[in-house]
């Protein structure tokens, strides 16, 4: 063989694999039973026993302060934006989205609730992290 023959021959067996993987893939995807469209969400809730990470998952992380429901704006701010300390976090929500004053579906019951410096619309919730045990301060905004 010469230089130009195997040359070719390397070339041939490149397209012959690429055409393997590119068309097989897609043919498994097509036939492939467990899919997001064959699911049955139904069942999947009624075999989920407990329903926690189904519930978790359709509610964002929020705190109910001065009848007003705050959501997460910024995961962390400076300290020099903290206000007046407002209260605490009074009752933690395994799901749900909080209904009453001092409820929170992500934040333990005791984390710090201080009015932000600058944005009345903003609160800011000081917390700790379970898993680094690091002091948090997370800014979250009524819309």
């Amino acid at each position: 063989m010469n230089f130009f023959s195997e040359k070719r021959a390397v070339f041939s067996l490149l397209v012959i694999f690429m055409f393997i993987v590119c068309f097989g893939c897609g043919l498994n995807a097509e036939n492939d039973k467990d899919g997001p469209e064959n699911v049955d969400n139904e069942k999947l809730r009624e075999e989920n026993e407990t329903g926690e990470d189904e519930a978790k998952a359709d509610y964002p992380p929020a705190v109910m302060w001065n009848d007003r429901v705050y959501s997460i704006e910024s995961p962390s701010t400076n300290k020099e934006n903290i206000g007046n300390k407002l209260g605490e976090v009074a009752f933690y929500l395994d799901y749900g989205m909080p209904t009453k004053n001092g409820e929170s579906n992500c934040y333990e019951v005791g984390s710090i609730i201080y009015a932000h410096k600058y944005d009345d619309r903003k609160i800011i919730v000081e917390w700790v992290d379970p898993l680094t045990n690091a002091t948090q301060y997370t800014v979250l905004m009524h819309k």
